[in-house]
């Protein structure tokens, strides 16, 4: 994890740090511009964004679309949603 404050522009959620998918050990391991990063709340897709306020905005049009085709942002959304299930099964055992 990497130290990177940011809120989600869908659902207002506040994170001080990001999970790195890639190399940690990179040249520079901080999210650019443009990069996707996933709503640890509410499961929403957002774009790294440096000048937005929180760091995050809504992807556009053209982005969802290519987010909607993308294997990986699908097996990502199906791992939230099973760590999701298993969260909540956690606090009603």
């Amino acid at each position: 994890m990497i130290e990177y404050p940011t809120t989600c522009p869908h659902c207002g959620y506040h994170t001080d740090g990001l999970e790195v998918l890639g190399d940690i050990n990179a040249a520079d391991p901080f999210p650019c511009d443009g990069e996707l990063s996933l709503c640890d709340d509410c499961g929403e897709w957002n774009v790294m964004a440096k000048g937005h306020h929180g760091g995050l905005r809504k992807p556009r049009a053209r982005e969802l679309r290519a987010i909607k085709r993308s294997e990986n942002c699908a097996r990502a959304i199906m791992d939230w949603r099973e760590r999701k299930i298993e969260q909540h099964f956690k606090g009603h055992a």
